[in-house]
């Protein structure tokens, strides 16, 4: 699993929870779109939680290079805005 998410609390409280409830899953962490993109590239995880505001990126275009590039990935939108 990949948690996308530039706010270290979030991410951190998201991983935990994950990893509490998955104890056997490989939870990896990226804080912004480059890095997401490169984790993705290398470890090919099966879910990402994409937050949708990231320091350099929109999380809703990030999915679409994700999906491109990872058809079988499942990717789950978490955020805090209204909107």
């Amino acid at each position: 699993m990949l948690v996308v998410e530039d706010q270290d609390f979030m991410r951190r409280a998201l991983r935990d929870y994950l990893q509490s409830a998955y104890p056997d899953a490989a939870i990896i962490e990226a804080a912004d779109g480059a890095r997401a993109l490169e984790l993705c590239r290398s470890r090919s995880p099966q879910l990402v939680l994409m937050d949708v505001g990231l320091p350099d990126a929109n999380g809703i275009d990030l999915t679409a290079q994700v999906k491109e590039m990872l058809p079988e990935t499942a990717v789950i939108i978490v955020s805090q805005h209204a909107g």
